[in-house]
């Protein structure tokens, strides 16, 4: 099943994939920003179930702060971040670094 839902700036559409590999897939595309955040997570709940989520991130243009700490919050959730770009890849590192400095 492909569906697709449209929230100012970011595209979600998401594929179930066959049920041998039990995975959902979710392809982002565009902007990532907090105010696309509630209902992504949203989305996410509704479709997951107890499949292995994938959120491929090959046509995210552009993401945020706080997208960024969603996304090492899914990634440390063994939600796998699929052809996610090195700026992303590496601002997530450096957030994990950044929150394991600060905690006592």
């Amino acid at each position: 099943m492909k569906r697709s839902i449209r929230n100012s700036g970011l595209l979600i559409a998401f594929l179930h994939c066959t049920p041998k590999n039990e995975s959902v897939i979710f392809t982002l595309i565009g902007r990532i920003e907090g105010e696309h955040l509630a209902e992504l997570k949203r989305v996410i709940g509704l479709e997951a179930g107890d499949h292995n989520l994938v959120l491929d991130l090959k046509d995210v243009t552009l993401a945020d702060r706080s997208a960024i700490r969603f996304l090492a919050r899914c990634e440390a959730e063994n939600v796998v971040l699929e052809n996610c770009p090195a700026y992303i890849h590496g601002w997530i590192a450096a957030e994990k670094h950044r929150d394991a400095r600060l905690k006592p």
